[in-house]
């Protein structure tokens, strides 16, 4: 039976307990307060984490699409060229520059003059709409087979494919300082070093000797002549060294350059070079410094 006469309840208070249970209830507060804190900052970076993560896949889907549009189009433009080289322009017509596409218009008296032109280049501004294209590039044994253009600047076909769209893989281009009638003594052509193997990734390949020695020749019709050029030199710079100059003061300061090029291989060439020399030179990068570039020389042999 409790005792009724008991003044003081305090004659059964612990302090020490109680200093603990306080002391604890005081502790698991803080921590369920810190746990709400966390957990929403732990939401929060989730959300964020979730959202990098998805724009991230998104960003390189979008990217792979690309590449694929770029390969396709591509496909289609080697598909069209092998066409053809089994057909000509038909006997009274010819390829009016100006009005393409379904640029094939009948001769007159007054159109003789006009020159004539290749028709996988005609057909290739047909298909694509697009009269930037200025010419087709080929070597044997490689993927690099596909159309090359020439327009007013060196940047827009780093992002644009052959219709003119929006493409990470953009297309092969002609330094804007060349023209393509006549050929120049140092016609430049770059690519992306695309990671799937297109455009430009071969020629890295030209670093190894046997690689070299069996992809030698190179084929480029332009608009208006079939060509064909021999490798000579290969090597990797940085952009100090301006081995995409396209102008020069006169035939010697493009001979000194021609020597340069050749001094600068990885392999060795018994090659001398006369007021005659053309050259041809293909860009891209390395992937690794933003200066560095893959740089293959050829000169002309037809």
């Amino acid at each position: 039976m409790a005792n009724k006469h008991r003044k003081f309840m305090e004659d059964e208070f612990d302090l020490d307990l109680y200093i603990k249970e306080q002391a604890k209830k005081t502790f698991f507060k803080k921590i369920q307060e810190k746990s709400r804190k966390l957990s929403g900052v732990v939401r929060i970076m989730l959300i964020i984490v979730s959202f990098i993560t998805a724009y991230t896949l998104y960003s390189y889907a979008s990217y792979l699409i690309e590449v694929w549009r770029a390969n396709r189009i591509n496909q289609t433009a080697r598909d069209i060229t092998e066409q053809a080289a089994f057909s000509e322009t038909p006997d009274g017509f010819i390829y009016d520059e100006a009005a393409a596409p379904r640029a094939i218009i009948q001769k007159s008296a007054a159109l003789t003059s006009m020159p004539s032109f290749m028709p996988a280049i005609v057909s290739l501004r047909d298909e694509f709409q697009n009269n930037d294209i200025a010419a087709y590039l080929k070597i044997n044994g490689s993927n690099i087979d596909f159309p090359v253009v020439l327009t007013g600047d060196n940047v827009y076909y780093l992002t644009h494919d052959l219709r003119k769209q929006n493409n990470a893989a953009g297309s092969a281009f002609m330094d804007y300082e060349n023209r393509i009638k006549p050929l120049g003594f140092n016609t430049v052509i770059y690519a992306h070093n695309m990671r799937d193997g297109s455009m430009f990734h071969n020629l890295r390949k030209y670093g190894d000797e046997e690689y070299f020695k069996e992809h030698k020749i190179i084929s480029l019709q332009t608009l208006y002549e079939d060509t064909q050029w021999e490798v000579f030199s290969f090597y990797e710079t940085n952009t100090d060294f301006l081995y995409n100059t396209t102008k020069f003061s006169d035939v010697d300061e493009f001979l000194i350059f021609a020597e340069l090029t050749k001094a600068k291989s990885q392999y060795p060439a018994d090659l001398s070079f006369t007021k005659d020399t053309r050259i041809l030179t293909l860009s891209t990068c390395t992937n690794r410094d933003a200066d560095d570039r893959y740089v293959v020389h050829a000169y002309r042999i037809k």
